[in-house]
């Protein structure tokens, strides 16, 4: 088990940093679709220039989507429908990747998003705490003792997987449970959940790294590079 940090900085002219310097713009949010059709999973990133990009596989590169922005985060709902939240802290839906985006009413302020296994959607509201709407057309409860978290995601089984404000993965079984310290799991920003279970998280190194579950241990993802944030499906 790695000795946290385990997210280190690289040096001027280490050959990592080198490297980024050579690869296109990178996402800064990150989802991974759901879409059991698509095998391997399938990458959704909003990019610093706050636009959709698509990613057949982590080591796949980049594709932008034109026309997508301006958001913060993304991911993608069961009927395929994306799910954004823009720079105005908003939700906003567009129903392919080629859609136009609509602004969805009384929607902010958020700052992630995720759908849970019943379609209920779950947010991170800019005061880090948990949010629930029933449908794209309700209205957002304020879920208590929810906090504080940057980032939210949903495990195969259900199970809330949430990126704490001290930067460790944290559990909640079910919005009316509490939330469990993972050990051994920092030091993340923001978090997805693959198909298969393993889980995505950006370092505060602002590289992707996984694991195989919650007692995996974090491996730095091949040929990635620097991304600010990561939203889950």
């Amino acid at each position: 088990m790695p000795v946290e940090p385990i997210f280190p900085r690289h040096r001027r002219g280490d050959p990592a940093t080198t490297a980024t310097r050579r690869l296109p713009d990178p996402p800064r949010a990150v989802a991974a679709l759901m879409d059991a059709s698509v095998r391997p999973p399938l990458l959704l990133g909003v990019g610093p220039d706050d636009l959709l990009y698509t990613k057949a596989t982590l080591a796949d590169p980049w594709v932008a989507v034109p026309d997508s922005g301006q958001m913060i985060a993304a991911t993608i709902m069961p009927g395929g429908t994306i799910l954004g939240v823009g720079t105005d802290h908003c939700l906003w839906i567009r129903a392919t990747l080629s859609g136009r985006w609509v602004r969805l009413p009384d929607s902010g302020e958020m700052i992630d998003v995720a759908v849970m296994r019943d379609g209920t959607i779950l947010g991170v509201g800019t005061d880090n705490l948990l949010w629930t709407r029933p449908t794209l057309a309700g209205e957002w409860q304020q879920i208590s003792d929810s906090g504080a978290v940057s980032g939210v995601a949903i495990l195969p089984d259900g199970t809330i997987l949430g990126a704490g404000m001290d930067h460790f993965l944290w559990t909640r079984q079910g919005l009316a449970g509490a939330w469990t310290r993972v050990p051994q799991s920092g030091l993340v920003t923001r978090i997805a959940v693959l198909r298969d279970g393993t889980i995505l998280g950006i370092g505060l190194d602002h590289w992707a790294w996984s694991r195989p579950g919650l007692s995996g241990h974090w491996q730095k993802v091949p040929d990635s590079f620097p991304i600010r944030a990561v939203a889950s499906a």
